[in-house]
């Protein structure tokens, strides 16, 4: 998921309102390791845009209250 926004000459198919539903999609049917993901972005440069899309997302937004 990380690589379809670092890349999107790679992933074009994969952009805008389509990345949108497809991180939304994702975090509501699995169960992802967001502080896995936040760090794997870090890496790539995009933990900002990741967190923007993943903000979006019920299943985030009850992560983060969690932890806090």
């Amino acid at each position: 998921m990380v690589d379809a926004l670092a890349e999107p000459r790679l992933y074009g198919q994969a952009q805008g309102l389509e990345l949108e539903n497809i991180y939304e999609n994702a975090s509501e049917t699995y169960a992802l390791n967001y502080s896995q993901m936040l760090k794997y972005a870090t890496n790539r440069g995009k933990r900002d845009a990741v967190d923007d899309l993943l903000k979006r997302s019920k299943s985030y937004q009850e992560y983060m209250e969690a932890i806090l």
